[in-house]
């Protein structure tokens, strides 16, 4: 019969391999991805905006916008304290982006439709550039057998004694180590120092792909809660025939938040589309524009101006949520590292270079194996 630890091996070798590609390209995208915001600022030109008085509401931000652009419609604009205010426009699927001096309305620079690298790497990631509902399914379900390899690869690594772990924690090489014994280092120990990392990468990474995990695990942090169904605030179409115009509704909110959060660093306004008599204007704020998980998100009334009441882990105060909602809300921060500053993502983009290496040094060993088994 055989033992248990032999069956771990084998879980662990099979699955690593039938996994392989994926964890590698998964891996070296998500690496790229992580500072994508800071390399992509390194090519633009100098956004900052010096505070020369008061901000342009945002209606005004997008007449400039649209004027610049009149092929397109503003759907959102994003203010950062002490830098160019960004807006989205949309023509059809083709999305350009300006940037707008918040304080004097001077056009700083137009990205277009052209081809964006770290969109290219953000499709390798999500779905191996196949197409997306193939995609999400390879990935998604490669990611979860990356999980439980790296939860057998961690049984595996477990010492039995302190000699065990110091050779399981240190590369203890010497001029005579063979090359097997050295991938077998590089695959052992640096798969322990990242797993921790790569776990958390990886579960989280599942919350967006998986359907049951997601629901499961709002289940466990919420204490039995049922994850509510996300949908987009609708405003009371029966008081259309209110005066307000959409302009004045998007600038009601905004100089209501605006006081409101002295200390913010960010704001986020979404147009309400006149095309859809539902749509409602929503706002976020962000007392840090590097992280997500603590803003605070609310929809308006485009006719009445009242916050529209919302459920979910991603609608209203930060400060009010529950422990459940708040992890929900930090996923994406904790998946790239950006929950604990620059040092968190510097520590994700190295414990996923190692995950790109792990399903090549594994391979390798299984391959000279097998070659050895062969002359024998």
């Amino acid at each position: 019969m055989i033992s248990l630890k032999k069956a771990i091996k084998k879980i662990h070798l099979w699955l690593g391999l039938a996994s392989g590609i994926v964890v590698f390209i998964v891996c070296v995208t998500g690496c790229l991805w992580v500072f994508n915001k800071e390399i992509n600022s390194a090519f633009l030109p100098d956004m900052s905006a010096q505070n020369s008085g008061h901000l342009l509401p945002p209606s005004r931000l997008k007449t400039i916008a649209e004027a610049y652009c009149p092929e397109a419609e503003a759907v959102n604009v994003q203010y950062n304290k002490g830098r160019a205010a960004q807006l989205t426009l949309m023509k059809e699927k083709e999305r350009t982006q300006l940037f707008v001096n918040p304080y004097t309305g001077a056009v700083i620079y137009r990205k277009g439709n052209s081809f964006d690298f770290f969109r290219f790497v953000l499709n390798g990631h999500r779905t191996l550039w196949l197409p997306k509902d193939i995609g999400h399914l390879v990935v998604n379900y490669g990611v979860m057998i990356f999980v439980i390899t790296l939860l057998s690869g961690l049984v595996l690594w477990w010492p039995k004694s302190r000699k065990g772990l110091r050779n399981g924690t240190r590369f203890m090489w010497k001029k005579s180590t063979g090359s097997t014994k050295r991938l077998f280092d590089l695959h052992n120990v640096l798969g322990f120092y990242a797993c921790i990392v790569l776990l958390a990468i990886g579960m989280t990474g599942m919350v967006w792909g998986l359907e049951w995990w997601s629901e499961g695990t709002y289940w466990l942090t919420t204490g039995g809660e049922k994850l509510p169904d996300w949908g987009v605030a609708q405003s009371d179409t029966l008081k259309t025939g209110t005066k307000i115009t959409l302009d004045k509704a998007v600038d009601y909110v905004f100089f209501k938040l605006l006081p409101e959060y002295p200390e913010a660093e960010g704001f986020q306004f979404g147009y309400a589309s006149p095309e859809e008599a539902s749509s409602s204007i929503y706002a976020a704020v962000y007392p840090d524009v590097d992280k997500y998980y603590n803003r605070d998100v609310f929809s308006f009334d485009r006719y009445s101006l009242k916050e529209i009441p919302q459920k979910g882990p991603y609608v209203g105060k930060y400060a009010d949520a529950g422990f459940g909602d708040k992890l929900r809300r930090m996923n994406y921060d904790i998946h790239v590292g950006a929950i604990w500053g620059l040092p968190g993502k510097v520590i994700v983009f190295f414990a996923a270079l190692i995950g790109a290496t792990l399903p090549v040094t594994g391979f390798l060993l299984w391959w000279r194996r097998t070659q050895k088994k062969k002359k024998h």
